[in-house]
């Protein structure tokens, strides 16, 4: 393995385990062309929501400061019907387009 590799992988992981909110993101989004919704409460773009970790960033934020980039995500909910899963990734894909 090279030390690209590795880099490459450290940071993977490192995203995949601190890159973590507990609202519900309905896309990545892209800081150039999504804005920040006014109630943090109600934010659905994954990139404007606060960073799980330390509430005082957003998840941007936190990505800007780790050099990582979200390429794709999956939100899981505990105690979630196969209808609620359906109703979201309806939900997802009608944000998306």
């Amino acid at each position: 393995m090279t030390d690209l590799d590795s880099l490459v992988k450290t940071k993977i992981f490192t995203g995949s385990s601190y890159c973590s909110t507990g609202m519900n993101p309905l896309k990545i989004g892209d800081p150039e062309v999504d804005k920040p919704n006014a109630d943090k409460e109600e934010e659905t773009v994954l990139i404007h929501q606060e960073f799980l970790l330390d509430e005082d960033k957003t998840v941007h934020e936190f990505l800007e400061e780790e050099g990582l980039d979200v390429v794709d995500f999956v939100r899981f909910e505990c105690g979630a019907s196969e209808e609620q899963k359906q109703a979201q990734d309806l939900k997802a894909a009608q944000a998306g387009a």
